[in-house]
């Protein structure tokens, strides 16, 4: 790591003794007030803290009313488009190119493969991606034949 010229170290010192002189001025009676603990005694007569200030006990005792009135949650899945269009589908000359193929080929049927629950033949999608991928985007070299 390069050292610090003298001008950085100027500066450096120059906030330094600015922040000193700022909080030099600063009243400790200015200060937030400290968290209010207070004691609390639960049904069974097990005494705990609190933070919350006793004026605000009465709003909210009952808790079991609250959830029993909150009902199921509702998850529904969200649906990702696939992003096709990023895997390449003109012949690639590079290994550059087949490199960054491979990688948005792997995504793309990772998520297809994720949400295989919620789409009809994603795993149609997949092989023909991947068939597609290595025929014709990036195609192997032949075998020798003799």
């Amino acid at each position: 790591r390069p050292a610090l010229d003298a001008v950085e170290v100027a500066a450096a010192r120059a906030d330094g003794e600015a922040l000193d002189a700022a909080l030099d001025t600063v009243d400790p009676n200015d200060a937030p007030p400290p968290l209010l603990v207070s004691e609390g005694v639960r049904e069974g007569g097990e005494a705990f803290l609190t933070s919350t200030p006793p004026q605000l006990d009465c709003l909210v005792r009952d808790t079991a009313a609250i959830e029993a009135a909150a009902g199921e949650a509702d998850f529904s899945s969200i649906l990702l488009p696939a992003p096709l269009s990023d895997v390449p589908d003109a012949p690639l000359l590079s290994l550059d190119g087949a490199s960054d193929a491979l990688r948005h080929a792997v995504a793309v049927v990772d998520l297809l493969a994720h949400q295989a629950p919620l789409l009809t033949s994603s795993y149609a999608h997949r092989t023909v991606l991947l068939s597609r991928l290595f025929t014709r985007t990036m195609p192997l070299p032949l075998p020798r034949t003799s």
